[in-house]
């Protein structure tokens, strides 16, 4: 009688543990068949409706530097056009989307305290008694991005390693602070 009581122990148990088991993996084979996975730096595709009866999918990164320029109120105006510019800059140089405006955040407070007609919100160029001045905050955001591609192709691409060389007399908080810029940004 121990031994049947043990062996229906036993297979009760084996075979709870095989449903379980398999109830896992029918979910894990299920959740990946509707999860399309993304590259950050690629882009950020988000889907959010136009109106209740229209849904759009389209590239929701402009929209997020969009949202972060308006949110510290940028003299970068009008925000969504800047925003693309960004974005489609970014592209461009293979860059995260949301370095730049995370740099001209700590370095400007998003253009609000750049030199004057400089048109440089990225302190790029910046320091003693110099100062570099651009014709448009277009023509600087590309000066901007294709320094940060140069860097990037030298291996210094995360904002400790940018730190080094863009800003070298940094003791951390310019990387902690465009770090934690870009984390606003998601």
């Amino acid at each position: 009688m121990r031994i049947i009581k043990v062996l229906f122990f036993v297979f009760t148990w084996s075979s709870l543990s095989l449903m379980i088991v398999f109830a896992g993996l029918f979910l894990l084979i299920s959740s990946t068949k509707t999860i399309q996975p993304f590259e950050e730096k690629a882009g950020i595709l988000g889907v959010y409706a136009e109106s209740s009866d229209n849904i759009l999918s389209q590239d929701a990164r402009p929209r997020i530097v969009e949202d972060f320029l308006r949110r510290y109120q940028s003299t970068l105006e009008p925000y969504d056009y800047y925003a693309q510019v960004f974005v489609d800059i970014a592209d461009k140089h293979n860059l995260d989307f949301r370095l730049m405006p995370a740099i001209a955040m700590q370095e400007s407070n998003l253009c609000r305290k750049a030199p004057k007609s400089s048109n440089n919100c990225w302190g790029h160029g910046i320091y003693g008694g110099k100062i570099l001045y651009y014709e448009t905050v277009e023509s600087a955001i590309e000066s901007v991005a294709q320094t940060l591609d140069k860097y990037s192709q030298h291996g210094l691409a995360s904002p400790e390693e940018i730190m080094r060389k863009y800003t070298p007399g940094s003791d951390g908080s310019w990387a902690a602070a465009v770090l934690h810029f870009m984390a606003e940004m998601r």
